[in-house]
């Protein structure tokens, strides 16, 4: 019982005498209670850093153009590009020089059809003779194909055709045939003088020279 009376009154004292925690000065002039304080006082903001310049990007080196390959060129090959024909059937009245206007355009290109039928005489075409149309006038004989390709000769032109008068022919009407005019009769009845002497003196049957288109164009000149 004692002993508990001596513990009440050394807690008195030491309540009543011992100064408080929040009193208790340390060597910096502040109490506890103010240290306290201070240490959990929020530190003051920095003021913010100025951003940095961001230093200039350098320019990405352009891509070097690829080297452009020439493809080698391809060697000529030789050969032969082969002829195609159509056949045509003589008609009665038909001559070299109509044949060729018909499928040509002017009878001047009568070269074309005796290249393709070297075996035919062209001055002495029959009815119902078969002859070979090219129908490329530029292959009549195979067109070579290569470096060493060279065109073929031309036909040798004949000196005159031969065309014999059918009934109702006149030296005009033969003229306008064989030359697209019926005036150069003349160049007609002059090749055949040895025959006739005058337009009229033409009858069935006979044959006339007629010379070529080439030789007309001449005389003009």
């Amino acid at each position: 019982m004692l002993a508990a009376l001596l513990l009440v009154g050394v807690w008195i004292v030491t309540y009543w005498l011992w100064p408080a925690p929040d009193r208790i000065v340390n060597d910096a002039g502040i109490t506890f209670g103010e240290a306290a304080e201070v240490e959990r006082a929020e530190p003051a903001p920095r003021e913010p850093e100025s951003p940095r310049p961001t230093p200039p990007s350098r320019p990405e080196p352009e891509p070097e153009p690829e080297p452009v390959i020439e493809p080698e060129p391809e060697e000529e090959r030789s050969g032969v590009i082969p002829p195609r024909f159509e056949e045509y059937v003589v008609d009665e009245r038909d001559t070299i020089a109509t044949i060729s206007e018909r499928f040509f355009g002017s009878p001047d290109e009568w070269r074309i059809v005796a290249r393709a039928n070297p075996l035919v005489d062209i001055n002495r075409l029959r009815v119902g003779q078969r002859l070979l149309i090219p129908v490329d006038p530029d292959n009549i004989q195979g067109v070579p194909v290569g470096p060493e390709a060279e065109k073929p000769p031309a036909a040798p032109e004949p000196e005159y055709f031969e065309y014999i008068v059918a009934r109702g022919d006149t030296l005009s009407a033969i003229a306008h045939r064989y030359y697209n005019r019926s005036s150069d009769w003349r160049l007609i009845l002059d090749a055949n003088r040895d025959t006739i002497t005058a337009p009229e003196q033409i009858r069935p049957g006979m044959r006339l020279r007629i010379p070529p288109a080439s030789r007309r164009a001449g005389e003009e000149g």
